[in-house]
C-alpha cells in the first residue's frame, strides 16, 4: 500500500486516482485469465475432435494404404491450419 506524506486535498485526489488505477488494473488482469481459459478451452476442443483422425490416416499409411510424402504433408499441414482455425 502507497502512504502519502502530505495531507490535504491533493494527497486526497492522488490516493483517489491510485485506487481507481487498482481497480482498473484488476479488472484488466482478470479479464486476460478469462480470456486465457476460454482460450486454451476451445484449442483442447479442436485437438480433441482433431486428432484421432490423424492418429487414424498416418496408422493406415504407414500400414495398408501408403500414401505419398507430398499428400501426407499436405494432409498434416490442413490437421494443423483447422485446429487453429477451430481455436479462434
Amino acid at each position: 500500500m502507497y502512504f502519502w506524506k502530505s495531507t490535504g486535498k491533493s494527497a486526497i485526489l492522488m490516493k483517489e486516482k491510485f485506487i481507481e488505477r487498482q481497480k482498473t488494473h484488476r479488472k484488466v488482469v482478470m479479464y486476460r485469465l478469462n480470456l486465457r481459459k476460454n482460450l486454451s478451452e476451445k484449442w483442447m476442443e479442436a485437438v480433441r475432435a482433431v486428432l484421432p483422425i490423424v492418429c487414424i490416416v498416418l496408422l493406415l499409411s504407414f500400414s495398408i494404404a501408403p500414401i505419398s510424402p507430398s499428400i501426407l504433408l499436405c494432409f498434416l499441414m490442413g490437421a494443423v491450419l483447422i485446429i487453429a482455425s477451430a481455436s479462434r
